[in-house]
């Protein structure tokens, strides 16, 4: 016939555990700490890289889009039309389309660079950092940019930044 076990034998860690009627069942106190200590972090390292591929997506759509909904007035800022009204004539659609471009050319070179062995022996923080340092590096430029040439150097910074943090 089968042995009559008491409800709580369920709670044991194995299944050749079995409470001799002697002992008693483990604390509720002493049972949580059990639990708490197998429980897993609340943010492991798949959060982690998760939350690191969310943030620079959005640094990659965010310094696209404030480029683009501003690029009218840079063009007027400028004065690329010739005058201080006009945003839209052949020169300022080259410039916002170089400025533009220089985003993406600088995005493949710093993927490009993050690929390479080197540059992955300096380890994640460093590159990290290092990115940190090319999109500070690219808003200091292109705030105290004072035409094409150097918004085209700022943007591409910036680029080499968000390549290398993709």
């Amino acid at each position: 016939p089968p042995e009559h076990r008491p409800c709580w034998h369920r709670l044991s860690t194995g299944p050749a555990q079995q409470l001799r009627p002697d002992q008693t069942m483990p604390s509720s106190s002493a049972r949580s700490v059990a639990e708490d200590a197998l429980a897993p972090p609340a943010v492991g390292l798949a959060g982690r890289l998760v939350g690191g591929a969310v943030m620079s997506s959005f640094m990659f759509g965010y310094s696209i889009c404030v480029l683009n909904s501003c690029g009218e007035l840079i063009s007027v800022n400028f004065e690329w039309c010739g005058n201080d009204w006009q945003s839209d004539c052949i020169a300022s659609r080259g410039s916002q389309g170089l400025i533009n471009a220089s985003v993406y050319l600088g995005a493949a070179l710093g993927a490009l660079l993050s690929g390479r062995s080197w540059f992955h022996a300096l380890g994640s923080r460093t590159q990290l950092v290092l990115s940190d340092v090319y999109f500070a590096a690219g808003a200091v430029i292109c705030a105290l940019s004072a035409g094409v040439g150097t918004l085209i150097v700022g943007r591409f910074a910036s680029g080499l930044g968000l390549g290398i943090s993709a």
